[in-house]
């Protein structure tokens, strides 16, 4: 997210897909994918917007680059705004076209078209929220790795492989982590080219906001703002 933008952002998967052979996967998981998307339906139907609190990590061939917290704000419209705060604080606005980024301090802000910058991987720190689960099927062969816990919750681990080849090419794979008490994410994975390099989004602190303020996902900068070419 800082200087330089890194493009590409993966993890390596370690063990995690070494103790799953190809055949591993019964019709009995593939029920237990569907009954999960299922239930994130559910907990998100009607709803128009959400917030949490994020941490930001992204790696980069195996070191750790940034590490950033700060709020997240979603509309169920496809539209995703983070607030990071810290030393030298930012705003990354995602909407389906578009990804901005804005450091006050510097009174500049950057903008990406997603078609021409699909490698962006922050636009799809959304998949936990806001498509349905058809939706996602849409896209993505979703499978049930493992339940296991995280951050001391019972978690159903989610891994999502495109389906199309342009989708494929922008992100390899993602992984999914929702909270089985709440059906909410807690943890995204996100893939693309090498596997020492990787986004993760955690969240905590999820709640509905039917409230939220659709201003916040206007690209309106202060005035004196500057566009710099990314």
């Amino acid at each position: 997210m800082r200087s330089g933008h890194p493009t590409v952002r993966s993890i390596t998967l370690g063990l995690l897909v070494i103790a799953f052979t190809a055949g591993a996967f019964a019709a009995d998981d593939k029920a237990s994918a569907d009954s999960i998307l299922k239930q994130v339906d559910k907990v998100t139907k009607g709803a128009k917007g959400l917030t949490a609190q994020v941490t930001l990590i992204d790696v980069e061939a195996g070191e750790e680059k940034t590490n950033e917290s700060g709020t997240a704000f979603v509309s169920m419209d496809g539209k995703l705004r983070f607030e990071l705060s810290g030393d030298d604080p930012q705003t990354i606005l995602c909407t389906p076209s578009d990804l901005y980024v804005h450091t006050p301090s510097k009174m500049v802000y950057e903008q990406f078209k997603l078609q021409q910058h699909p490698e962006r991987l922050e636009q799809y720190a959304l998949l936990g929220f806001a498509p349905s689960g058809s939706a996602l099927k849409k896209e993505f062969l979703v499978t049930l790795i493992e339940e296991s816990s995280l951050e001391g919750s019972k978690v159903a681990l989610l891994e999502l492989t495109p389906t199309r080849d342009d989708l494929r090419a922008a992100v390899s794979k993602i992984q999914l982590w929702i909270d089985q008490s709440t059906y909410l994410p807690i943890q995204q994975r996100m893939f693309h080219g090498s596997a020492d390099t990787h986004l993760t989004v955690r969240y905590s602190d999820v709640s509905r906001d039917d409230k939220l303020d659709q201003a916040k996902f206007k690209p309106d900068w202060p005035k004196g703002t500057k566009k710099i070419k990314p």
